[in-house]
């Protein structure tokens, strides 16, 4: 019944798609001026006759050659209204009486100007514009901002899929989130909840890079989204207050109440912010696979119940010291505790009932964190026509005191106690980053940008990790599985980038260098300290190239390559074991090296709306966290590991839709072929996405989102996740002068996205099967209230350069 639900969404949301791209009635034109000459990005406005100066039923602004078209669902008899700055505006009668296509030209004429003092040119960018390292949303100015959140803003965005806290492209790969080129240290509920506050009338433009160029760091395989927000310097104090309430349906609520103030005068700006999350989540585990070949059955089912509180503060001040230079300093802090409670039962069944065995598992687990981040920013501008030189500096602290508890009993097919054990395992750790980088960006008269640029990482990392015992009715410090160990990495980077015109193609050539220094020293009372030490240098080039295909520049090609590195997280690299179940482990590597992707795409884009592009990348020493097994012995490793190469060859298709004014539709589809390959496993297997996002904008108060997704046959290394999908829906409504902003709806419906799902794993030979359970399905109420005195203003300035480190933390 599920899966006929969730089908039944998934149709509904294709059909709802596909049926708006057909319209009875059309009316397509030119608005010209007397000379025959286009008129660029005038208005058009459709109203009923017996209505002339009622409110239109639909609005559309022609491109740059004034063409437009309009499409009506119901024939009859309207009036075309036509305004343009420069020109008288201008009404014709339009009659549709059949399904045919009504072609017309639309001239207007000159406005009389007796005396002109001051001429003032605007120029609109287009809502979607792609450029040549990036897709950009406009949404200042734009008439479809409205006051949405930033994260409604990315569901618009082709090819972006906000889920379950996270932001992904193409359905596939996690993205990293900037604000102004700042990287926000935030994952999973915090994440979604900043972005739920951050609203548009804030936001200037969107920045989309699934292929980061040279001046950003070479890590990461998922891409850049970058906020960017209005700059402003007048004076005044704005802010606001914020609650958002959820409830699991059939399990756990969450409240996050936040609050945030700006203030800025003169040359001084100041902006603070205070978030409290109080958040419970659940999820169940089950799985079976075989083991002695085909003699036993080993089947296990484990809950996890968790609690989290985590109280943020920041603290930024900006000070301009002229109009071409300013400096900057910012505060985070955050304090978490994170708890979980695990309950795990275990059958290992064999064709011989004496030979079968019954465990049950209770597991503890305590994660206080404490996290403080200092940066610092100078910017000045070097000259009038916006050459740039810049200083970036942070330094992060963490310090976590991790601790987990295991109690397990052991029993035989008679029921009886064959073992009880307990015992725990304390695994604290502190971590110290500091990063420093010098970015020069010189522009020349001809449009031509040299930029040039070093970075500089340094991090130190210790962790202390031992296991207390419960024998004879005493706790004893283990020795001989006590270990400690220190990471030091050090990463030295330089790049140059090179931005221009030549032959009517644009080009942007970039190369970074990154020479990495690795020390890990694992020390142990028992056993021989083993040293892992590994200097290595390499290089990464980016290259981009758009050619245009018409006389507009509307209709283009473009060509990206590039290649990344995807470096491991420090708790994949510590080798300290944790136990899941009774006889499920998860423990670090040490040895892991960093993986390494090529990827190359070739695109064709129609009309700056519409995109077709083919895309193709190979991973080498592919970090994967695979789930090691062998037939003979029921217990099971999760262990992260560079387990072979995997090459993913795909086509993605975005179409945006403006159906009618106030209803909006934005889908992708993607479908390619992904081939993972080791020496334990191998997977060849075909995949398919589709996504769409669809915004309804009733009235200037009133609107309904609808938002939904499908995957078939995700990959992820030895791992074949079965078809999973989602469908949300959410009600906002605006009161007191837009000031107070509710918003309420239920995401995961049919509760059947990537929090649910069936997977098999393969390796040696054997096959893991896993269905996983977790609170997505939510009922949701968000409340924000937006004060300000004086004028409105938004100076945040702040960029970051440890963004990357603190991620792997």
């Amino acid at each position: 019944m599920n899966r006929l639900y969730r089908i039944l969404g998934i149709g509904i949301l294709i059909l709802m798609t596909f049926c708006s791209l057909y319209a009875q009635y059309q009316i397509r034109g030119t608005v010209l001026n007397f000379k025959d000459r286009p008129i660029e990005f005038a208005i058009i406005e459709l109203r009923k006759t017996d209505q002339p100066s009622g409110n239109a039923i639909l609005q559309k602004v022609a491109n740059e050659k004034g063409e437009f078209a309009i499409k009506v669902n119901y024939g009859g008899k309207y009036l075309l209204g036509v305004k343009s700055l420069g020109y008288s505006d201008t009404t014709i009668n339009v009659s549709l009486e059949s399904d045919s296509v009504s072609i017309i030209k639309i001239k207007m004429m000159d406005l009389e100007i007796k005396e002109v003092r001051a001429v003032t040119v605007i120029s609109k960018r287009p809502f979607i514009e792609r450029r040549l390292d990036r897709l950009v949303m406009n949404i200042e100015n734009s008439p479809i901002s409205g006051n949405r959140s930033s994260l409604d803003l990315m569901n618009l965005a082709p090819g972006v899929l906000v889920t379950n806290g996270e932001v992904l492209l193409r359905g596939m790969q996690p993205a990293r989130v900037m604000i102004n080129g700042r990287m926000l240290n935030l994952t999973g509920v915090d994440l979604e909840n900043y972005l739920n506050n951050l609203k548009s009338t804030e936001i200037s433009s969107i920045e989309i890079m699934s292929h980061p160029p040279a001046e950003y760091d070479a890590a990461g395989n998922g891409g850049l989204i970058n906020i960017i927000l209005k700059r402003s310097k007048k004076d005044g104090l704005n802010g606001s207050l914020a609650m958002n309430f959820s409830q699991g349906l059939g399990k756990y609520p969450d409240y996050i109440p936040s609050a945030n103030i700006n203030f800025h005068r003169n040359k001084i700006g100041i902006t603070g912010s205070l978030t409290y999350d109080n958040l419970q989540d659940f999820l169940t585990i089950g799985m079976d696979r075989k083991i002695n070949q085909d003699d036993g059955n080993f089947v296990s089912n484990t809950t996890i119940d968790s609690k989290i509180h985590l109280a943020s503060e920041r603290l930024g001040l900006y000070y301009d010291i002229n109009k071409d230079q300013y400096f900057a300093i910012d505060f985070s802090h955050s304090s978490s505790a994170n708890k979980s409670f695990s309950n795990a039962n275990t059958s290992i069944i064999y064709a011989d009932p004496h030979k079968s065995i019954y465990s049950v598992g209770y597991f503890t687990g305590n994660l206080p964190t404490d996290f403080s981040n200092l940066g610092l920013n100078y910017s000045i501008k070097t000259d009038s026509i916006g050459s740039t030189f810049k200083i970036i500096s942070d330094y992060t602290y963490s310090n976590k005191n991790a601790f987990s508890g295991n109690h397990n009993q052991k029993y035989d097919s008679n029921n009886n106690l064959i073992s009880d054990t307990t015992f725990n395992f304390s695994y604290p750790s502190s971590a110290k980053i500091f990063t420093a980088q010098l970015n020069y960006n010189k522009v020349f008269k001809t449009k031509t940008e040299f930029s040039v640029g070093g970075k500089y990482t340094f991090t130190d990392i210790f962790t202390n990790n031992y296991y207390d015992i419960f024998f004879n009715n005493a706790w004893k410090k283990d020795l001989a599985t006590a270990f400690d160990f220190r990471y030091r990495e050090r990463i030295y980077a330089g790049y140059f980038k090179l931005k221009g015109s030549i032959f009517k193609t644009e080009y942007l050539i970039g190369l970074r260098g990154e020479q990495s220094e690795v020390n890990g020293l694992l020390t142990s009372t028992s056993q021989q300290d083993t040293a892992n030490n590994r200097k290595y240098f390499n290089l990464f080039p980016s290259i981009f190239f758009k050619k245009k295909v018409n006389n507009s520049g509307s209709n283009y090609l473009t060509f990206v390559y590039n290649k990344r590195v995807g470096r491991p997280s420090y708790s994949q690299l510590n080798p300290f074991r944790y136990f899941i179940d009774n006889y499920t482990t998860r423990e670090g590597n040490p040895l892991l090296t960093p993986q390494f992707t090529n990827s190359c795409e070739l695109s064709y884009t129609l009309h700056n709306k519409y995109s077709l592009s083919i895309n193709y990348a190979v991973t080498k020493d592919i970090i994967s966290q695979v789930l090691e097994s062998n037939t003979s012995n029921p217990v099971m490793v999760m262990k992260n590991r560079n387990s072979g190469y995997s090459k993913n060859f795909g086509l993605n298709f975005s179409f945006p839709v403006d159906v009618t004014k106030w209803w909006l539709i934005n889908s992708t589809i993607s479908a390619g072929k992904i081939i993972s390959e080791a020496p334990d496993y191998s997977i060849n297997s075909n995949y398919f996405f589709f996504q769409t996002y669809q915004d309804l904008n009733f009235t200037n108060r009133f609107s309904i989102n609808i938002s939904g997704y499908y995957r078939y046959h995700t990959v992820w290394a030895n791992i074949i996740f079965a078809p999973l999908g989602s469908l949300d829906i959410s009600c906002q409504r605006k009161f007191i002068e837009n000031k107070l902003i509710t918003k309420i709806g239920v995401s995961d419906i049919f509760y059947s996205s990537a929090g649910n799902t069936r997977e098999v794993s393969y390796y040696n030979s054997g096959n893991i099967n896993l269905t996983r359970k977790a609170q997505t399905r939510v009922v949701f109420i968000n409340l924000i209230y937006r004060f300000q005195s004086g004028k409105a203003f938004k100076s945040d300035k702040m960029e970051n350069g440890s963004a990357e480190e603190r991620k792997r933390l």
